[in-house]
């Protein structure tokens, strides 16, 4: 499952991935991040992105976006599953194609980083 979910005026974009299992290298050398069943969301954040609209955004996609499947292989929402969720920055989604160019510019993307404060959904 990929699913690309635009909403327009929020200033972020995501990708969402089903995974059966899903490991991340944090520190490009050693340090390692995994998930069982559940999804992987890639998520860029531009210039205009507000708080309210990803915790939204971040409640739609747990609890009413049908990302997973149950035991009887029926659609279902990540949190009915209780699903492991991975969030991994993509500052490359919140770029525009340059068709000139060939390539994508990234201006305008803001930085995610560990000291970024967590909210509880």
């Amino acid at each position: 499952l990929a699913l690309l979910r635009l909403f327009p005026g929020m200033g972020f974009r995501a990708v969402v991935q089903r995974v059966e299992s899903a490991k991340l290298l944090v520190d490009n050398q050693d340090e390692w991040v995994y998930i069982a069943r559940g999804i992987v969301v890639y998520i860029a954040f531009r210039a205009g992105a507000r708080e309210a609209d990803v915790a939204k955004y971040a409640r739609w996609l747990l609890h009413s976006a049908k990302t997973c499947v149950d035991s009887e292989d029926k659609p279902a929402s990540a949190s009915a599953v209780e699903a492991d969720v991975l969030i991994v920055p993509q500052a490359s989604l919140a770029g525009v194609f340059d068709a000139r160019k060939k390539s994508i510019s990234v201006v305008g993307a803001l930085a995610c980083h560990s000291a970024s404060p967590k909210a509880h959904l």
